[in-house]
């Protein structure tokens, strides 16, 4: 892979404003291949470290099928059925999903002996702040586009099922360019790393889309965790949740290795112990 940039610069608060992208250029294919080299080399600490928050995330997902909501809360308003079945879950999931993170960019960007628990079932100040952050990347990264989503309702080009596919096709590539860029938060914070988000946004200058391409390869797989749930393609409500959340998991892991080693570029990170 290319040579990283000087981490000493890029720690520095207040970074050079001088930028050159046909010197400084995120290598995509080679960060793919070491984030697949990187999950193959540790794939047995990596699987022990997110087995546990693996099963909470699927029991979580399971729990939320509108079969079991209904036979349990039969009666009730169908508003809180469908927190109970959407929101509630979904919110609950981050937890597991941030363990599973922490301990995937830890091992790929400083080592198997920087995990704190081999298992992957640990919280501290830390993991608070990582899920903080992802909360705050899903809302933040929708909030340039909800003008365009707003016109676009408002003004129908097309049909209804043209428009959908016309406002994914385009809000598709700006989401992932807004996360791609506000995500170099999560390692950092995964590490223990102190840069400002200010500073974190200003590494990926010039390397904005190369980054999203860097990432491209786990948000189209979320694809398939919605062929999955569709119930012509798998009757069984049991078996949709169960595949979904295994495949969105994988998914998961892939993306934060993937980050990690983009990560790892821009900073010059290395696996080396550290306090945090």
């Amino acid at each position: 892979m290319s040579d990283p940039v000087d981490s000493d610069r890029n720690r520095e608060h207040d970074l050079e404003p001088e930028w050159d992208p046909s010197v400084h250029r995120l290598p995509v294919w080679a960060t793919i291949r070491e984030a697949v080299q990187a999950i193959a080399k540790e794939w047995k600490a990596l699987l022990q470290a997110i087995a546990v928050p693996t099963l909470a995330f699927v029991a979580l997902d399971v729990a939320g099928e509108r079969e079991y909501v209904e036979a349990v809360f039969p009666d009730m308003r169908s508003f809180l059925q469908d927190f109970l079945q959407d929101v509630l879950p979904w919110l609950l999931s981050i937890v597991p999903l941030t363990l599973i993170a922490v301990s995937c960019h830890r091992l790929v960007i400083l080592g198997v002996d920087s995990l704190p628990n081999a298992w992957g079932l640990y919280w501290s100040k830390r993991e608070g702040s990582f899920l903080g952050t992802i909360i705050v990347i899903y809302f933040v990264s929708f909030l340039p586009l909800l003008p365009l989503v707003l016109l676009i309702q408002a003004v129908p080009l097309f049909t209804s099922t043209l428009d959908e596919w016309l406002l994914r096709g385009i809000l598709f590539p700006l989401t992932l360019y807004v996360i791609a860029r506000l995500s170099l938060d999560l390692p950092a914070t995964a590490i223990g790393q102190g840069l400002t988000v200010w500073d974190r946004w200003r590494l990926s200058r010039s390397n904005g889309w190369r980054l999203a391409l860097v990432l491209s390869p786990a948000a189209l797989a979320w694809v398939l965790s919605d062929l999955l749930l569709n119930e012509s393609l798998v009757p069984s409500g049991i078996t949709r949740h169960v595949l979904a959340a295994f495949t969105v998991v994988l998914v998961w892991v892939f993306g934060i290795a993937l980050l990690s080693k983009a990560y790892s570029w821009f900073t010059g990170e290395s696996e080396a112990p550290t306090s945090s």
